[in-house]
């Protein structure tokens, strides 16, 4: 069967992956000898920021091209809204077949326009697991839950639902726990999605698939051949191989070593991340499918490993959180290939992939294709902290915010001037091409004046003016 006009699309979401742990980007381990190789043949985009530091409003503005500020949907109980048509829905209309497969619970609340969405901790299909999520929100307990579930299992026809609602429960506690045990849920993603893909090409229908792996979130506990060799301490990498970061945000007191290994275990997350992606990226090879596949490997945010005081992510608005990895295998026909150094975000794939599906649909402002001009800039927001902080404060009564755990905003322009503006008024300024690691703060200097009051400006014109704002500190 001859192939389809349009391009089969598979994006793939490394969940909390940072640019600066990639080879392929730099880094001094070799994490990613995978990428590098499939670089050979694609484009590696050297200055992709995410548009925010965590899941929800990241994947809100990839699914729907635009900023947190203006989708809304920045906290836990914040959902998309019928307003905005998503990239899966718009790409069903336009014929393709839409199937994601999500390892983060968080996804699930976009699953508009997906014809079936896999939950990798758990064994129900996406109807399946509605059912559940309806006969759980009438919170019914004990004999009451029982009889609840034999009810809805036979007004809604599904006679074995009570069964595979046990063998679910069994599933999750025992094989499927997505932070402990997340290369499970991948391993699963990878054989699953070669199955659509081959379905998909016998039928000749193109399929956009979207997956998100979590092996980079939460604790870092790769395979035990990805596990360092012979540590010197087996103990502290016992210990930390069941380390909660996400826990743990604000730490100055972990010991040297500590903080090495866990630096360690996590780019042995990326380096078995990577192999796997790979190994995907050659089974479409082996099947001489590459050539009509748009191949994207990106990610929502990436994760603080310490720097500015801060670890894991969601807090903070520092590169180690907002700069990404994006490499993009595009079709043949587009003969793309090669780094892009021009400033690029998430979201710009909202209006790459619907130029390239021929989408009518008109394209907002806040996402650039990249197949046109570059981006003039790059805005990331953190509008809403408070739940975060709020759970902090529960776990931790004598937890203190620091003062990089605050709302905020930042603006990249495309010299790589970064200014960032906090919740309290501070400002923090930034040349990226000499101080990527954002220790100097230029936001006093007089000779960046002219740069600070720009970048201020410009972030007014886009997200609303913020009131008392003081004068620059140091």
């Amino acid at each position: 069967m001859a192939p389809p006009t349009l391009p089969h699309i598979i994006l793939l979401i490394m969940d909390s992956a940072s640019a600066k742990r990639f080879s392929v980007y730099g880094h001094w381990r070799d994490t990613t000898p995978g990428l590098r190789r499939l670089a050979a043949d694609a484009v590696v985009y050297q200055y992709c920021f995410a548009p925010s530091t965590w899941t929800l409003p990241s994947h809100a503005s990839l699914f729907t091209g635009l900023y947190p500020s203006e989708h809304g949907c920045i906290n836990f109980l914040s959902r998309l809204t019928d307003d905005f048509f998503s990239l899966a829905e718009i790409l069903q209309q336009m014929g393709y077949n839409t199937v994601g497969l999500t390892s983060n619970g968080l996804i699930y609340s976009f699953r508009r326009g997906f014809d079936e969405m896999f939950q990798m901790q758990s064994l129900f299909s996406m109807a399946e697991y509605e059912l559940k999520n309806a006969i759980k929100a009438a919170r019914p307990v004990g004999l009451a839950r029982t009889v609840h579930l034999l009810h809805e299992s036979l007004r809604n026809k599904k006679y074995f639902f009570p069964i595979k609602d046990i063998l679910d429960r069994l599933y999750r506690k025992y094989w499927a726990d997505i932070y402990a045990k997340s290369y499970r849920a991948t391993e699963r993603s990878i054989r699953l999605s070669k199955k659509i893909i081959k379905k998909c090409h016998e039928c000749g229908q193109p399929l956009f698939l979207f997956i998100n792996f979590m092996d980079l979130h939460w604790q870092y506990r790769a395979p035990k051949n990805y596990l360092p060799h012979s540590p010197a301490n087996p103990g502290m990498l016992k210990k930390l191989w069941s380390y909660n970061i996400q826990e743990n945000y604000l730490r100055d007191d972990l010991p040297e070593e500590e903080i090495y290994l866990l630096k360690l275990l996590y780019d042995q997350e990326i380096a078995y991340l990577d192999n796997r992606i790979y190994h995907l990226y050659q089974f479409l090879v082996k099947h001489g499918w590459q050539d009509n596949t748009m191949f994207v490997v990106t990610t929502d945010h990436g994760e603080s490993l310490g720097e500015h005081g801060i670890w894991a992510h969601t807090l903070g608005l520092y590169n180690e959180v907002l700069h990404i990895p994006l490499i993009i295998k595009y079709p043949r026909e587009y003969r793309l290939q090669g780094e892009n150094h021009n400033l690029v975000q998430l979201h710009d794939l909202y209006a790459t992939l619907l130029e390239m599906a021929g989408s009518p649909f008109p394209m907002p402002d806040s996402s650039w294709s990249l197949l046109g001009p570059p981006r003039r800039e790059a805005l990331a927001e953190l509008p809403d902290t408070s739940m975060i902080l709020d759970f902090l404060k529960r776990r931790r009564p004598e937890f203190q915010n620091g003062p990089q755990m605050q709302s905020g905003r930042c603006l990249i322009d495309s010299q790589l001037h970064k200014l960032i503006q906090w919740a309290d008024g501070r400002c923090e300024l930034y040349n990226l091409k000499a101080d990527y690691a954002e220790e100097r703060n230029l936001a006093a200097d007089p000779t960046y004046e002219p740069v600070r009051e720009t970048l201020r400006q410009r972030l007014a014109d886009l997200t609303g003016p913020w009131d008392n704002t003081p004068e620059p500190e140091t």
